[in-house]
């Protein structure tokens, strides 16, 4: 991609803002739908996907579209794994994916499909249908698992077509009412079914859905119609067109702009909120006898509907004049793959990755090297090691940050260390009712200065004790203008003050909150809104009244571990309906149950105390409270991380050990 050529006005008008319908964007640039063939064997997104979605969002597209989803269970699937919206379970798996775009401040199509002839692959069906029992031309797409030509197909009859209108509708109305996309497109080009209908070469019925262009748009036009009367309230409706078909590219409607005229026409008199026009190159001439792109006449033929450009604008000198022939919205494909963060890059004036094929070889599925490319204008993110154990006055927990941090993933992030005054036997000093006062406003105040010195995005913690994330939470809460909500994943609330417990750690979330000590808390410039806090993991058996009164109080909501054993669902329900936009875990490592995860306080080998007499131990899964992070990730943006509580005790003896041999010393 050449951005030198992008000069004068092109930039700044494919960065204002647009609209399609009833819906704003906050720029021109669009992901284009593209076949990826990384979901489930029965339809369903995955991890991959979820990532590969929203790295365009996080890159600052404005819009992004799915790759074609496959609208019922029987003859629309065109490939192996294809993702579908042919139940609600599907439905529903895309609910995580939507809901973090939309955080990103971007919107999400959902593309609907039905393969027809070019089916290459469909677990409920081994024949193929069309509106003509014709052969396509050429041959599968290897890439997308294809082998070999064509089946012929059998003709649809009049049954099966009311069959495949409703699935159309049905799979639009999942798409809308359960997994919340902005915008349903219907795939009416490239080839696949629809496109069959309306296409003369495929298209030889001579009952009401053949015929002429008339008869031929028929059947786009109804379900087009029939979707926007079921979800016009909910998202904007389009439909995707094209001259062209995957297996035929230089096909031509041979009524040139007659064609046009009445194709357009019909869609815009159905109700359609935009027409996604794709050509090999959309700045060119749609027909040989003319000057008009087929962007400049959709424009013309269906005024006052929002028309979509896709083609060929990789080359971004051709964006201005595709704008000027009434385009409101570019769809960038290739140069989108290569460059996921674009819209950012042309912001910032770099320099565009090239596009390389290799990506989509030898299967078009979704590499693990697009979803390591860092994007340009990405947010920052600082790991912090905080070795703290004055908060809880127990010295090992130094030692299980220094192994958290040896222990987590590898990142580019930079990692500081936060100095803390190490353990030399001192006695507890109780200062003001607080043990080791002086040590825990130390090391909060430094915290704080390296905070303000980096500026970070996002913030890992890996402490030490709880109160390890006083300083981070309370730095983003002020980052994110007060809007940051906490999860707090722990067996013990941690709302004490000093009159209750001298432990400063069981203070932490009262301090965020403006309670707990009152020199803690005055560090905290903005307090969290306790709307915006929920428990997860806690044991209320073991709640003190003070804890209870300050919960009901502060109305704090709850999931305890009995509500979470199978299903995250409550915490996502918070989310959605506290419309929770940044959000900070807390993970106490004592949310574990200490008979599968040893590591933490209840798990102490021959402890001098009863560790249960004062506090209750956890009760969830290391598998669950992974599945209650992933969840809330891929439902609002995760911006903090910490980490407490880590009390290796088998490495802490280790350690031990080893210092008493001699030849080690």
């Amino acid at each position: 991609m050449r951005t030198e050529i992008m000069t004068g006005q092109v930039i700044p008008r494919v960065l204002t803002t647009a609209q399609i319908g009833g819906l704003k964007l906050k720029n021109r640039l669009a992901v284009a739908p593209m076949t990826r063939v990384t979901a489930t064997e029965h339809g369903k997104i995955t991890a991959a996907m979820h990532e590969y979605y929203l790295r365009f969002a996080q890159g600052g597209f404005g819009l992004v579209v799915t790759e074609g989803l496959y609208t019922d269970k029987n003859y629309s699937q065109g490939y192996a794994f294809q993702p579908g919206l042919a139940d609600d379970e599907q439905a529903q798996a895309w609910v995580a994916t939507v809901q973090a775009i939309q955080a990103t401040g971007s919107r999400f199509f959902a593309q609907i499909m039905h393969s027809g002839a070019l089916s290459q692959s469909n677990r409920f069906r081994t024949e193929t249908v069309a509106p003509s029992a014709i052969k396509p031309k050429g041959q599968q797409l290897s890439f997308y698992y294809g082998k070999g030509d064509y089946a012929e197909p059998t003709e649809l009859s009049e049954q099966q077509i009311a069959e495949i209108v409703e699935g159309f509708v049905s799979s639009a109305v999942r798409a809308a009412r359960i997994s919340g996309f902005d915008g349903v497109e219907i795939h009416g080009a490239n080839g696949y079914l629809l496109d069959q209908f309306l296409s003369y070469e495929t298209n030889k019925r001579t009952d009401r859905w053949g015929g002429d262009t008339h008869g031929r748009v028929s059947l786009l036009a109804e379900i087009v119609a029939k979707v926007k009367k079921e979800i016009g309230q909910l998202a904007q409706v389009g439909i995707r067109i094209s001259q062209g078909k995957v297996n035929d590219f230089t096909s031509k409607w041979p009524g040139g702009e007659a064609d046009a005229q009445i194709i357009f026409s019909a869609l815009a008199q159905a109700g359609v909120d935009f027409i996604h026009v794709t050509e090999y190159d959309a700045s060119k001439p749609a027909f040989p006898e003319g000057q008009d792109t087929l962007v400049s006449l959709a424009h013309r033929y269906a005024p006052g509907v929002s028309i979509i450009a896709n083609g060929g604008l990789e080359e971004l000198d051709r964006a201005g004049k595709v704008l000027d022939a009434g385009a409101s919205v570019l769809t960038i494909g290739k140069a989108a793959l290569a460059n996921p963060d674009l819209p950012n890059r042309l912001e910032a004036q770099l320099e565009m990755r090239p596009f390389n094929g290799d990506v989509l070889q030898p299967i078009a599925n979704i590499k693990q090297s697009e979803l390591t490319l860092e994007l340009a204008g990405s947010r920052k993110t600082l790991r912090l090691k905080i070795p703290q154990w004055q908060g809880g006055d127990n010295p090992p927990t130094g030692f299980g940050a220094e192994l958290l941090a040896f222990l987590a993933p590898a990142s580019a992030s930079p990692l500081i260390e936060i100095p803390v005054r190490p353990y030399t036997g001192q006695k507890t000093m109780i200062q003001d009712g607080v043990a080791h006062r002086e040590a825990i406003m130390e090391q909060l105040q430094a915290t704080t200065e390296v905070l303000n010195d980096h500026r970070p995005d996002r913030i890992v913690v890996f402490g030490g004790d709880c109160l390890v994330d006083q300083a981070p939470f309370a730095y983003l809460n002020e980052r994110y203008e007060g809007q940051l909500a906490i999860l707090w994943i722990d067996a013990h609330p941690d709302i004490k003050n000093p009159k209750e417990y001298c432990n400063a750690h069981t203070m932490v979330l009262a301090n965020l909150l403006g309670e707990g000590d009152a020199t803690l808390a005055a560090q905290v410039k903005v307090h969290i809104d306790p709307r915006k806090v929920m428990f997860a993991g806690l044991r209320q058996d073991g709640l003190t009244r003070q804890e209870t009164e300050f919960i009901e109080r502060h109305s704090l909501s709850v999931a305890t571990p009995e509500a979470l054993i199978s299903s995250s669902e409550s915490v996502l329900e918070w989310i959605r309906l506290n419309e929770i936009k940044h959000l900070a875990i807390h993970f106490d490592l004592d949310v574990l149950d200490p008979t599968e995860f040893r590591s933490v306080f209840f798990g102490e080998p021959n402890p001098a105390s009863d560790p249960y007499e004062a506090f209750p131990a956890g009760k969830m899964s290391v598998a669950q409270v992974v599945r209650l992070i992933n969840d809330v990730s891929r439902a609002t943006d995760v911006v903090g991380l910490g980490i407490t509580e880590h009390l290796p005790w088998d490495a802490i003896t280790l350690k031990d050990m080893l210092a008493e041999i001699p030849i080690l010393s």
